[in-house]
């Protein structure tokens, strides 16, 4: 964990609802890319791809700001 940081759970992330996805994949070029939605976006649909893929995620709170990282492990 870094400093300053807390392990995540469900009980301690903030609540996003679809239209903040939305906006956030829209805005990202990464998530538009052709390769990405493609062949590589089939590959990561299965349903236990995030138990396989997540290693740990950790939170941080400072006022109104909430810093999420985590260490993914893609396959592809």
């Amino acid at each position: 964990m870094e400093q300053g940081f807390t392990e995540a759970s469900s009980a301690n992330l903030p609540r996003i609802d679809l239209m903040m996805l939305g906006t956030f994949l829209a805005s990202n070029k990464d998530f538009c890319l052709a390769e990405f939605r493609n062949v590589k976006t089939s590959m990561s649909a299965r349903a236990s791809y995030g138990d396989d893929a997540v290693s740990y995620v950790q939170v941080k709170r400072e006022g109104n700001l909430c810093t999420i990282k985590a260490k993914i492990c893609p396959e592809h």
